[in-house]
């Protein structure tokens, strides 16, 4: 090997330039994705909340002129709040836009949207052409809620008259107005239904705190009002505690097979030391998804501060990390036990923990950064493996980028290219770099870990770049054993599947 080359490597990574970066949101990631409106609306849908109004509508109007019915299956798959993507906000730009055009296509399906979200998604259709029908599917629901045993739980979403805010209070004077109703009559109505459906908030602000029915609520209800249970119903609500534990333990001592975030995630909640051990045990008989062998994947993860200490963003921390250590522990040649760090600078760090929980804390504070400068990753591992007299065989198979939504993916010696993160010519110098040391570079994927659903996608653009947004058991598989999932399949998995056969042709 030529030591003035390998010298040349090791001045480049001294001096690289970190201050070179751009977002990898502004790539245009899949030759696919900029043919097809429909895969391009799927595979942006999950990350537009951020975007100015004239973007959200724009991306979906391309999807919907192409072709409507599917275009709406997607938009009701975005807002599916158990079995989607669950967005809001984009959800309602959409269906206010196709409100104020007088869409057919939504007019026909006007009915699913509290089925697919929330009642209150019904008044982004006010001031719009399709406001009396929003009126009318409330009207229809409360005549039904009135007669009901258990009614519906629309009148938790219905605006009230004395609420703080301006916009919910002009709101709530609309709809009374436009099903004939005096303010007095409205309140009562809201009252009386709310009643029935036992709003726990109600229970609360009434001093009911024994008719409270812990086992009904969800898990953010609990954790937004635990202080005041503990307050003011202490015994009933520890005891539920109690009981909620040991089927816990008894649910983790069940189940056959849990995924690495899981676990990990079991392991960091784990109320008493008896549920993280049951969790622990777990890790150390976790399967090796890489059956096929598919060679190694050596994991670099980016999570910033931001995100990584935030509670609400557990499942951000709990894929990354998870991830990071399962291949730390499962990778069989020399990058076992290794993982690429980005601070204090760039460089591979051995993780040297033996006892588990130990592993976890080395990690995660491993994984803690900004920014990943790809070239220098890249460079790292060429660097390790010239100065180790590695074999091709030992070099890793694919080296996968795990990050989060807050960190920048940057690269050296460039300024001001908007296309892609990595351009045609800075990829080929890369591989003529490998290749002038004897080593082929190995495949580069990237995963964007949304926390926020585990509804994921896989794009693939020209040059074999792999991209995954969100977190799902698939995605995982397919990083750690080869399984190929695209976006087309993906689309056509959401277009044909049934729970959205609901959404009909235009009248």
């Amino acid at each position: 090997m030529d030591l003035g080359f390998l010298n040349s490597l090791k001045e480049e990574l001294i001096n690289s330039d970190s201050k070179l970066f751009e977002d990898l949101e502004e790539y245009s990631l899949s030759e696919e994705a900029k043919e097809d409106c429909l895969i391009n609306f799927y595979a942006k849908a999950g990350f537009l909340r951020y975007e100015k109004d004239e973007v959200i509508i724009n991306t979906f109007m391309d999807a919907y002129n192409e072709n409507p019915i599917q275009a709406m299956k997607l938009l009701f798959y975005l807002r599916d709040k158990e079995k989607g993507l669950g967005e809001r906000r984009v959800f309602r730009v959409i269906i206010k836009h196709l409100g104020s055009m007088n869409s057919s296509y939504l007019a026909s399906n006007i009915h699913l949207i509290p089925v697919y979200g929330r009642w209150d998604d019904l008044y982004s259709l006010f001031d719009t052409y399709l406001q009396g029908a929003a009126i009318g599917l409330i009207r229809k629901q409360i005549s039904l809620d009135l007669k009901a045993d258990v009614p519906s739980n629309m009148c938790k979403w219905l605006k009230s008259e004395n609420a703080s805010s301006k916009e919910s209070k002009d709101l709530a004077r609309k709809t009374r107005i436009a099903m004939d109703l005096s303010s007095k009559e409205y309140r009562n109505l809201l009252t009386l239904l709310r009643k029935r459906v036992n709003i726990v908030e109600q229970d609360m602000s009434s001093n009911n705190w024994k008719t409270i029915k812990y086992g009904n609520l969800n898990y953010n209800t609990i954790r937004r009002y635990k202080k005041a249970f503990i307050k003011h119903d202490k015994k009933r609500f520890l005891e539920y505690v109690k009981v909620l534990e040991e089927e816990n333990i008894k649910k983790v001592k069940e189940t056959k097979e849990l995924y690495p975030y899981e676990i990990i995630n079991g392991i960091c909640n784990g109320r008493n030391n008896d549920e993280r051990r049951k969790f622990i045990e777990k890790w150390n008989s976790i399967p090796d998804y890489n059956v096929e062998n598919n060679g190694d994947t050596l994991v670099c993860t980016a999570l910033t501060k931001k995100n990584i200490y935030n509670k609400n963003k557990e499942a951000v921390f709990s894929a990354g990390v998870s991830t990071a250590l399962y291949l730390v522990d499962k990778n069989k040649d020399k990058f076992k036990n290794y993982i690429l760090v980005n601070t204090p600078h760039p460089n591979l760090k051995r993780i040297k923990s033996e006892d588990l929980i130990d592993r976890i804390n080395e990690t995660a504070k491993a994984c803690i950064a900004e920014e990943i400068n790809i070239e220098s990753m890249l460079d790292i591992v060429l660097y390790a493996a010239i100065k180790n007299g590695l074999n091709r065989e030992k070099i890793p198979k694919r080296i996968l980028f795990i990050f989060d939504s807050n960190c920048v993916l940057s690269n050296r010696n460039r300024k001001d290219i908007k296309e892609r993160f990595l351009s045609d010519s800075e990829y080929k110098l890369i591989k003529t770099k490998w290749a002038k040391s004897g080593y082929e570079v190995p495949s580069l994927a990237f995963w964007r870990i949304d926390g926020e659903n585990k509804n994921a996608k896989v794009l693939e653009d020209g040059k074999g770049f792999q991209y995954a947004f969100g977190y799902s058991d698939e995605i995982f598989k397919f990083f750690i054993n080869g399984e190929r999932v695209t976006s087309v399949s993906m689309l056509e998995d959401v277009i044909n599947n049934d729970r959205y056969k609901q959404v009909v042709d235009a009248d």
